[in-house]
């Protein structure tokens, strides 16, 4: 069988090369869809992870506080063992050294949590509006702070406690 298209030609019209084209051309326009959808869901990975290790390392800090806290509640005398700075220092020189990983690093430092949690405290002397009459006790204030470091993220959590002796 002979096929004879209708200029008389023998070989198919010339346009038989535009299919493969438009087929090629559709192929790369999917995969250019399939390899973005691939960056957005490897983003969203990375921002969930992320966002786990803030939330566990958010708890661990606050634990390391709550522990701070039950152990001035429960102590009779004033604490002063395990502290940074001293009374005077501002805030923000508290929390500057808060920041400082040799401030962590310190043998001072405790928790009954894993390495990656622990907790300190600083004295910030007799607080305002305490009685001056040495038959009744002073209300003194500290800050706490509970630090929590797993995974490469750090927390830090700082917590303003008030207790008198």
């Amino acid at each position: 069988m002979k096929i004879v298209y209708s200029s008389g030609e023998k070989s198919p019209p010339s346009e038989s090369g535009s299919v493969l084209l438009m087929t090629l051309i559709i192929l790369l326009i999917l995969t250019l869809i399939g390899v973005s959808g691939i960056r957005i869901a490897s983003t969203d990975l990375q921002i969930t992870r992320n966002y786990r290790i803030y939330k566990q390392n958010f708890t661990l800090a606050d634990g390391a506080v709550m522990e701070a806290v039950q152990r001035f509640e429960n102590s009779e005398d004033e604490i002063s063992s395990g502290s940074f700075g001293s009374p005077g220092d501002n805030a923000t020189v508290l929390d500057n050294l808060a920041f400082s990983e040799t401030t962590w690093s310190s043998s001072s430092v405790t928790s009954s949590f894993s390495g990656d949690a622990r907790f300190l405290w600083a004295p910030r002397g007799v607080a305002s509006g305490s009685s001056l009459d040495v038959s009744k006790s002073r209300v003194h204030g500290y800050f706490l702070y509970g630090r929590g470091s797993t995974q490469d993220g750090l927390v830090l959590v700082k917590l303003g406690y008030r207790k008198a002796f």
